[in-house]
């Protein structure tokens, strides 16, 4: 899998709490795909994301020194082998930060296995959370088979996502191979948008 990312100095992040972070963790990243990180050659940055930052980015740092092991840096913390964390959900600004520096540094983890995110509320405090809205991928098509694709993150349940096929009423093409098909202007989104919405 990683093979085609290889190589010294390579990264790649992956995010990693669709379903159940810590089963991903130990059975995935820990378990049937280590072998495939190490000889890769490549750093895998692990994404956990969802739940409370502190304890969920604490609790995937000691599952992964579980599976990959770590060193001790000259000042005395600790360094995973082959992996690290990225975190960019709930990181809203430098205290957010500061809680989860907090929480690994009592536990002696080393802050070279962190890299962060911006999260939305970095940006703004008007995001996906506040909409309770997000576009998710549903379904996927294997062959002629439709299958189910949805999100249900066992550390925060309330970003499950609905899985299947959608019922449109437009279901003609809009993008296709990275080019336009059709594009609205803002005057037939909100005709589409009030059709769309009559009850």
């Amino acid at each position: 899998m990683l093979d085609q990312f290889g190589g010294q100095n390579k990264l790649v992040a992956v995010v990693s709490d669709s379903y159940n972070l810590s089963n991903a963790v130990k059975n995935g990243w820990c378990g049937e795909l280590k072998q495939q990180v190490i000889d890769s050659g490549t750093i895998l940055v692990v994404r956990p994301d969802s739940g409370n930052p502190s304890e969920v980015v604490l609790r995937t740092l000691n599952e992964l020194q579980e599976g990959y092991g770590c060193k001790v840096n000259d000042k005395g913390y600790k360094v995973l082998n082959n992996v690290r964390l990225i975190q960019g959900d709930s990181i809203d600004g430098p205290e957010s930060i500061q809680k989860i520096y907090d929480a690994i540094l009592k536990e002696n983890w080393s802050g070279d296995n962190l890299a962060f995110g911006m999260g939305g509320g970095s940006l703004q405090q008007v995001n996906r959370d506040t909409l309770k809205f997000a576009m998710k991928l549903s379904a996927i098509q294997i062959g002629d088979e439709w299958k189910d694709a949805f999100k249900e993150p066992s550390d925060a349940p309330w970003k499950a996502s609905r899985g299947g096929r959608l019922n449109h009423r437009d279901l003609s093409d809009i993008w296709i191979d990275s080019e336009f098909i059709k594009e609205y202007g803002f005057h037939q989104v909100r005709i589409n948008a009030d059709e769309q919405f009559k009850i």
